[in-house]
């Protein structure tokens, strides 16, 4: 089940704690750049959709929309935004492999939705991230409390298609995933701050920005494999099922909820 997606892009958090060091992160490319550079790789990942794939008449319908949505983008990014909204549905025509594309549009409208003038469609300044990986910058801190500035990058997706269902796992530079099985997979970041011996800890969120995607069909977390390569075994040794996928794994109760996720 697709589900819309809260993807936050700065936050401020308020905590007891004492001060710990960050690094500063690379700018990222402008919103202007990174559109244009989304909707061209859109463009030339349709233009190689192979025939056995996907019908002349719907392979030149999608290269139709992707081209008009890069044309839109400057001026009218929401118009571009829902042209892209078009190219998804079309994409429903085209037989396996269609993983990137679907990824390629999730870029392209995060980058979109960056632009100034796509405040109207919930985007503009609210969408714009000014890092490429996650980063932590404290801004004031004493004996009895930490204010932390958290700055995420922009998400990138990976298309797995699982039996006849398409899922996009998310990722954001920096940050690992969250670590339920079976539950949708976001990307989360650990960071350790000194606190003075037998303090408490309360945490504050004071403020967010951010940006809402529809339609995302999050990959379930999946537990890992011991190894990649199976090792020789002897008698006495771990089971060979040790070093194996293990079966896909999805919460049905957990896509079925309309609660928030994370609460």
């Amino acid at each position: 089940m697709a589900t819309r997606l809260l993807v936050t892009t700065a936050l401020a958090v308020c905590l007891f704690a004492v001060p710990a060091a960050s690094a500063a992160a690379p700018k990222p490319p402008s919103p202007s750049t990174a559109a244009k550079s989304a909707l061209a790789r859109l463009a030339a990942d349709t233009r190689k959709l192979p025939s056995s794939a996907v019908k002349r008449t719907d392979k030149a319908a999608l290269m139709r929309l992707a081209r008009r949505a890069a044309r839109a983008r400057k001026a009218r990014p929401c118009r571009a935004i829902g042209l892209l909204a078009r190219y998804r549905r079309r994409l429903g025509r085209v037989r396996r492999p269609r993983g990137q594309l679907e990824s390629d549009v999730l870029a392209a409208r995060v980058a979109l939705l960056a632009l100034p003038r796509a405040r109207r469609c919930g985007g503009g300044r609210r969408a714009r991230t000014t890092v490429t990986e996650a980063t932590t910058r404290v801004v004031e801190s004493d004996a009895r409390h930490l204010r932390l500035r958290i700055a995420l990058p922009a998400p990138t997706f990976a298309s797995h298609r699982i039996g006849r269902a398409e899922y996009q796992q998310m990722f954001m530079e920096g940050m690992g995933e969250t670590g339920d099985v079976g539950r949708p997979g976001l990307p989360t970041m650990t960071e350790f701050f000194g606190l003075p011996e037998g303090a408490g800890v309360s945490v504050k969120v004071n403020r967010t920005r951010g940006y809402r995607l529809n339609g995302v069909n999050l990959m379930p977390h999946q537990p890992e494999p011991v190894d990649q390569e199976l090792p020789p075994i002897g008698p006495g040794g771990p089971s060979r099922s040790d070093f194996l996928d293990d079966p896909f794994v999805k919460s049905g109760r957990a896509y079925r909820s309309r609660a928030a996720f994370p609460r």
